[in-house]
């Protein structure tokens, strides 16, 4: 059958009913949409009352030889929800879906309108709405890394435990990084070995965690690998540096199996980095709520440059050393193996211990962020600026929001938190706008604005909907606060991303290097009917 006129016929089911998948993923009441009852063999008429764009996962798994690769060809393994409406309509309807194919009437191009879409993700459902005027898209949903289906754990004593050869002292400051499941373990070790048990990994207790994907292990036959480093940290240089390393493929036994692989330590300088932008005072934030700023510089490899920029969710539990900012940072990083790491931007040449293996399948990578960190109702929430490059040159060029409005109520220029409260009223749109610095080099004009809104319970964030846009304003339906279930406290996450250039014609499937984002978190709000 052809894409066309399967896409244009495919449906959703929900629990049997369309009506029914509404309650469960927080979208709006359903309107049917006339099916095309013509016959797609007569002359006289349009055979193709659609046209079709992509949604489909972008995917950062291994090649055979284990290096990177992407995939954004490939459908959801669960196929998502997927609505549509005219931005002059709060109604949505149904829009076909099959196999990554999303078909959209005619009429809706080159006008404003919305898709609205549930994915299944890893951490659960994530809803997503895209407010543009696009006749042509590629939606990429939140990207998963490493294998889909990776081994699982082979028993709960399963782990490493490494004796590297020719170190000729006992370790101190030791890190575990992992490939295909891709994670990084720190801990303290006290002798020649390292000796750490993988099912703690997705513990409460962690000592690390999968950066971003399926929780297994590394297998041997796919050509995962595990890199022990240790590592050191200067206090006059407020660096953190590989001064050792031992690399190997192996496989998880059911218990920790014993490895000896080659010590090698001789270092060499990571080359000068170059900084643009981060001399601003107070991270540029203007008016968005302060906080407490500091900085981080990160040096080493990513599995590739073409993946976004900052997917890495935060470690839980992991073990503060003294090479990193003295809080937690909840800002998500990149999947990265730094080499160096240094609270205040490293620019001048830095010995580390590096390894052929990474510098050969992996792309070079340095990293910059400064962040205003406070608290909000007990969770840690953190404005920042960020950039990554493939080269030694390091760009802040994301343009960080400023004076945003919610319903004509300031919510970055006055305080404290929940000062302001918004009034439901009858079902509408409400306006959420913001300024924006202006293009000036080395700040640029973003790719997208990507805007979260979270309900706030103590010591509890979660994300209600997640708005994709191209202007420095987003329309928000009131329904999603109904569905936000009785929550009345809010708050927004407002990201500018430069680095995805196909964006602003609806395309997220490529992603380039310099990547960079802006984030800005507004004060929180509360609701009334």
């Amino acid at each position: 059958m052809p894409r066309m006129k399967r896409s244009a016929i495919a449906t959703l089911v929900c629990g049997g009913s369309l009506i029914g998948c509404n309650a469960v993923l927080g979208l709006h009441e359903t309107h049917q949409q006339d099916a095309f009852t013509g016959d797609v063999n007569d002359p006289g008429i349009d055979a193709s009352p659609y046209f079709v764009g992509r949604l489909t996962v972008f995917h950062a798994d291994t090649n055979p030889d284990g290096t990177p690769k992407i995939d954004v060809a490939s459908p959801p393994a669960v196929a998502p929800v997927v609505k549509i409406g005219m931005m002059t309509d709060r109604a949505l309807v149904d829009a076909p879906y099959a196999d990554g194919d999303v078909s959209v009437p005619n009429d809706y191009g080159g006008r404003a309108w919305r898709l609205v879409t549930t994915y299944d993700t890893i951490r659960g459902p994530a809803v997503h709405e895209y407010q543009w005027a696009t006749s042509a898209f590629h939606i990429t949903a939140p990207t998963e890394w490493g294998h889909p289906t990776p081994a699982p754990v082979p028993g709960a004593n399963a782990g490493y435990a490494i004796t590297p050869t020719g170190v000729g002292h006992a370790l101190a400051l030791t890190e575990l990084f992992t490939s295909g499941v891709w994670a990084d373990v720190r801990k303290a070790s006290t002798g020649a070995s390292f000796t750490f048990t993988w099912p703690t990994l997705n513990g409460a207790a962690s000592t690390g965690e999968p950066l971003v994907g399926r929780f297994g292990v590394p297998e041997k036959a796919k050509n995962d690998w595990q890199w022990l480093v240790e590592r050191s940290y200067n206090g006059t240089e407020r660096c953190l540096a590989t001064i050792g390393a031992a690399f190997q493929r192996e496989d998880l036994g059911v218990v920790p199996t014993a490895t000896a692989p080659a010590w090698h330590a001789i270092p060499r300088d990571w080359p000068a980095v170059t900084y643009a932008g981060h001399e601003v005072p107070a991270l540029r934030l203007g008016m968005v709520p302060p906080g407490t700023i500091t900085q981080l510089s990160m040096h080493g490899y990513v599995p590739r440059d073409g993946v976004p920029g900052f997917v890495r969710q935060r470690h839980v539990g992991a073990p503060v050393d003294p090479g990193n900012p003295p809080f937690d940072v909840p800002n998500d990083r990149p999947v990265m193996v730094p080499l160096l790491e240094c609270v205040t931007p490293r620019a001048q040449p830095y010995p580390v211990v590096d390894q052929p293996e990474l510098a050969t399948s992996m792309s070079v990578a340095n990293y910059l962020q400064q962040t205003s960190n406070r608290t909000l109702m007990g969770s840690p929430v953190v404005s920042s600026l960020q950039a990554i490059s493939n080269t030694q040159t390091v760009v802040l060029a994301a343009p960080i929001a400023r004076a945003v409005f919610f319903d004509d109520q300031a919510l970055s220029s006055v305080g404290p938190d929940f000062s302001v409260a918004v009034a439901i009223g009858t079902p509408r749109f409400i306006d959420l706008h913001w300024d924006r610095e202006s293009s000036t080099p080395p700040i640029t004009t973003p790719d997208e604005w990507e805007v979260t809104l979270y309900k706030v319970a103590a010591n509890d964030l979660r994300p209600v909907r997640v708005y994709h846009v191209h202007d420095s304003a987003v329309k928000i339906d009131t329904a999603v606060f109904a569905d936000a279930q009785g929550a009345t406290s809010f708050v927004f996450k407002i990201a500018s991303h430069v680095g995805v250039p196909g964006a602003k014609d609806g395309d997220f499937s490529r992603v380039t290097y310099p990547y960079a984002a802006a984030t800005a978190w507004t004060y929180g709000f509360t609701t009334t009917p």
